[in-house]
């Protein structure tokens, strides 16, 4: 099994919830999701941890996750990840976004600078 890092391994941390997320704010290089109270049962203290420990990378500057107010704000670099992307990663069907994960990994593997 590929270890995943940076986008891909957020993009599966956030795969249970993801289609209970919303975009709150977004600027290039910064994303704020929140949490819709559907998902709310999802929202377990392990993935909490997944998402603030995981996914640190040359793509990923940062996650903070606000648990109190269920959203995560993703600092990311835009020259390596489209921000079109995010957009993709929470509408996107789940063999698009298994495509994304394996895609992604393997640019990322390979030393590629940009995903998109």
């Amino acid at each position: 099994m590929v270890q995943l890092s940076g986008f891909a391994a957020l993009i599966e941390a956030l795969r249970p919830i993801r289609r209970h997320l919303i975009v709150a704010h977004h600027v290039r290089g910064r994303i704020r999701v929140r949490l819709a109270p559907s998902g709310y049962i999802h929202l377990t203290p392990q993935l909490l941890q997944t998402l603030q420990a995981g996914a640190r990378s040359d793509e990923i500057a940062s996650v903070r996750v606000n648990s109190a107010a269920l959203s995560v704000v993703v600092e990311y670099a835009p020259d390596r990840l489209a921000p079109d992307l995010w957009d993709l990663l929470i509408n996107a069907p789940d063999d698009e976004l298994d495509d994304l994960i394996a895609g992604n990994a393997a640019r990322h593997r390979e030393g590629e600078r940009h995903v998109g």
